[in-house]
């Protein structure tokens, strides 16, 4: 009886152990798998929200520059001013389409992604219509269609009827106001383009699983365009639905917040909403977060049953097994932590994506950059972390104002955009269209920046060859009266204390009746004659420009430049009298030069310009072929 009552209390005895045991070792998992856990799970948020936001501003910056590329050709001045004649009614509506319409197509045939064009004047004439497209379906529809678009705002447009189209058939029209030199509305602007470029971004949002679905959204859902998210090698199918059809309801996209978490089909998903500029037009990015933590739970999964084993093993040897235990699942636990922040870093910059990005911390220190950053830079086989990010810009082009200003607006907004410029390590300037983008610890305190940059050198050379184009005489290759007064103005504002700046206005004389007698083709060869014998005159340094018909002037700039400037007056009096032979002829004709010195017979550029004028009429009525100084008395 003893011996049974014994062995009933060492069985409980034991048995008490064993669940004491396992009482002891639950309480132990829970305390190492909750928090590791709640902290895995806390980085896989993070990685994933930053990889979504990465992916939704480039979509973004992308349409943000098809708005800056239609303000640059609504800003163009000499065609603008075609614009301004029209509706003041000093030139018809056939003039101006003759002069608008050969100079916009040649700017936009070489702009990216743009597929057609419209320009309208105030009462909304047509002054300008081009397709730039070689699909027949999509050329049809631009044909008939376009004139139609909205031109208050930013639309996308299906190029077919049907229920599906790809991104070869969806179009973006951005509208840009025509203003004049007053602010008063001419005219608009509207470009069409191909949002075919957006298919790689597309592609790089399966990395949220299959589940991932991209909407963009018109308003609270009155239009929707869903993109399937393809394979890499196939194309892009979008459906157009309403906002009854979207898996989630419609309330989210007015709720103010950026990732609400829904439910589809008793499955929980994480939104992200990013506002498409100037319009009512929004990108939704739809994860599944059983995919986003699918890897996560295995993990966990796995080390509870590891956990387990090492609690039954211990009822069996606790000196020997419970100790190593532990400290296994100590350095497991450090392992994963650690994997989880190089995950979380890793995820924030996609390597092989086309856009250079950077991540750095608050102090603009380089925490990691991608590929495409390296190759832009030229730095692919060279190490990059820990390098200030500032070591790699054209300082002279980060004034301290623009620094505050962005550092400004990234703690109210946690994003700015704007053009920065970088110098490549074989000295090359590279002007960079840059977002960036904050991420912030659980307090709201800023740890890291991510650095998105677009390569705008092209884009640059571009502008230029359309300034310059612009500014330049199309007869003699001089500068015109734009390029002169913009030329003249930068001086004077430049000008060294000990520094003069000489006008020298000269008209020729006796060239009208060359034109009567001989014709116009004859006075053009002579025009650039004398243009080319004023070039051998003067100094590289010194600016010539054709304002306009046979008046021609001449800027210097220097010290000592009173004496200078007579005396080139008088050698371009002396020369131009020579005869010029103009195919089989011999033509005489002379100059009458007036001279004006800043800041001595002016204050500005303008009055400068006019000081001249005045003293070239002033010989001309000394009797012509002469030249004469300014009167300093006005």
């Amino acid at each position: 009886m003893r011996q049974l009552a014994f062995h009933d209390y060492r069985r409980t005895i034991l048995r008490r152990a064993i669940l004491g045991m396992l009482a002891i070792g639950i309480i132990v998992s829970l305390t190492s798998v909750v928090p590791l856990y709640k902290q895995s799970q806390t980085y896989i948020d993070r990685l994933h929200y930053a990889y979504a936001g990465a992916q939704s501003q480039a979509i973004h910056y992308q349409i943000l520059r098809y708005q800056d590329i239609a303000s640059q050709f609504a800003s163009r001045t000499e065609i603008r001013y075609r614009l301004e004649l029209l509706n003041r009614g000093e030139i018809d509506l056939q003039n101006a389409r003759a002069f608008s319409e050969p100079r916009l197509a040649d700017a936009i045939r070489i702009t990216p992604d743009v597929v057609a064009s419209l320009r309208l004047s105030r009462q909304g004439e047509i002054v300008s219509q081009h397709v730039f497209t070689a699909e027949p379906n999509l050329q049809r529809f631009l044909e008939t269609s376009l004139t139609s678009f909205r031109l208050d705002q930013i639309e996308f447009y299906p190029a077919t009827d049907s229920d599906t189209v790809t991104m070869k058939d969806l179009l973006i029209s951005v509208p840009a106001p025509i203003r004049d030199d007053e602010g008063e509305l001419i005219g608009t602007d509207l470009l069409a383009f191909s949002t075919v470029g957006f298919h790689a971004i597309a592609n790089q949002l399966t990395k949220f699983g299959s589940q991932m679905q991209l909407f963009v959204i018109r308003g609270s859902g009155d239009r929707v365009f869903h993109v399937n998210t393809p394979n890499l090698d196939d194309e892009t199918v979008i459906e157009i639905i309403t906002g009854s059809d979207l898996p989630f309801p419609t309330s989210v996209l007015m709720a103010g917040v950026l990732t609400p978490t829904v439910y589809q089909n008793g499955d929980s998903h994480t939104l992200f909403l990013v506002g498409i500029p100037n319009s009512d037009w929004q990108l939704v990015i739809s994860a599944a977060n059983a995919e986003l933590y699918k890897e996560h739970y295995t993990t966990i999964i796995l080390v509870s049953a590891v956990l387990f084993i090492a609690i039954i093993f211990g009822v069996w040897a606790v000196r020997r097994t419970i100790r190593p235990v532990i400290n296994d699942l100590t350095e497991l636990g450090n392992e994963l932590t650690l994997k989880n922040r190089q995950l979380e870093l890793a995820g924030q910059v996609v390597d092989h994506t086309h856009e250079a990005i950077v991540i750095t911390d608050v102090d603009l220190n380089i925490q990691r950059a991608n590929q495409a950053f390296l190759r832009l830079i030229g730095m692919l086989n060279q190490p990059i972390q820990g390098m200030h990010l500032k070591d790699l810009m054209l300082i002279e082009k980060l004034p301290i104002q623009l620094e505050q200003k962005i550092s400004r607006t990234l703690q109210l907004k946690n994003t700015w955009q704007g053009e920065l410029w970088y110098q490549a390590r074989d000295g090359r300037s590279i002007p960079a269209l840059q977002s960036i983008s904050t991420i912030r610890d659980n307090q709201g305190q800023i740890v890291q920046l991510i650095h998105i940059f677009n390569d705008i050198t092209q884009q640059k050379i571009t502008e230029n060859l359309i300034l310059r184009k612009a500014e330049t005489d199309q007869l003699t290759g001089l500068v015109n009266r734009d390029g002169l007064l913009k030329g003249l103005q930068q001086r004077v504002a430049a000008l060294q204390h000990e520094e003069t700046i000489a006008v020298l206005f000269l008209d020729l004389d006796k060239f009208k009746p060359v034109n009567d007698t001989y014709g116009h083709q004859i006075g053009d060869t002579l025009l650039q004659a004398v243009a080319a014998r004023l070039l051998d005159l003067v100094r590289k340094s010194d600016l010539v420009a054709r304002p306009g018909g046979d008046e021609f002037v001449v800027v210097l700039q220097g010290p000592a430049v009173h004496q200078r400037a007579t005396q080139l007056a008088n050698d371009i009096v002396s020369k131009l009298g020579e005869p010029f032979a103009v195919e089989e002829l011999r033509i005489h004709v002379g100059a009458s030069v007036g001279v004006a010195f800043y800041p001595e017979h002016a204050a500005t550029a303008d009055e400068l310009l006019k000081q001249a004028d005045m003293a070239m009429y002033a010989a001309k009525q000394a009797g012509r072929n002469c030249v004469q100084i300014a009167d300093a008395s006005g």
